[in-house]
């Protein structure tokens, strides 16, 4: 229960490029979905638990935080897992604030095949600083031939760049 309860306020936080939650926005979330399971939980006792007992979330202002942002990413990266919401991290593949959740949702997975066809399908991937291949890298079970696509897309940019052919400059 906590951790889907934690995995869907991160996903809030990250979505919304922010830190700090308050107990109100926690009350939603726990309303939405885990009230009626847990209905002698109130979101007082939840966050006291969560605080003191588990020291999962830590006093932030007149809020609470997740604490590192690392753990938030995780945190995100699961909930994307767990609410098949590929749709979402599709659209912030490329934002560089997702790209630690992207890390943690191919080792989550353990296979980018499935990311990468999407992504493709709506913009081109591109190696850019060697982020295909550190995504690859993470998702150890991604299948070869996804694996040997995103190889020939870093030799091609590796191509480039030695040449020093930049087309930009042309126009």
């Amino acid at each position: 229960m906590s951790l889907f309860f934690l995995e869907r306020l991160a996903l809030m936080l990250h979505q919304g490029h922010r830190r700090a939650f308050s107990q109100t926005e926690a009350g939603m979330i726990w309303s939405s979905g885990f009230s009626q399971h847990y209905p002698e939980v109130d979101t007082a006792d939840l966050l006291w638990e969560l605080h003191s007992s588990n020291s999962l979330i830590f006093p932030d202002g007149n809020g609470y935080s997740l604490g590192h942002l690392s753990y938030q990413e995780f945190l995100a990266a699961s909930a994307i897992v767990a609410g098949q919401r590929l749709d979402l991290l599709r659209e912030k593949f490329y934002d560089p604030y997702w790209r630690q959740v992207v890390f943690f949702y191919a080792g989550i997975t353990g296979d980018v095949e499935r990311l990468f066809h999407q992504v493709h399908e709506s913009k081109p991937l591109i190696e850019g600083d060697r982020f295909l291949e550190e995504i690859v890298h993470e998702a150890r079970y991604t299948p070869g031939d996804v694996r040997s696509f995103v190889n020939d897309i870093i030799e091609e940019e590796d191509f480039y760049d030695e040449q020093g052919d930049d087309t930009d400059d042309d126009l």
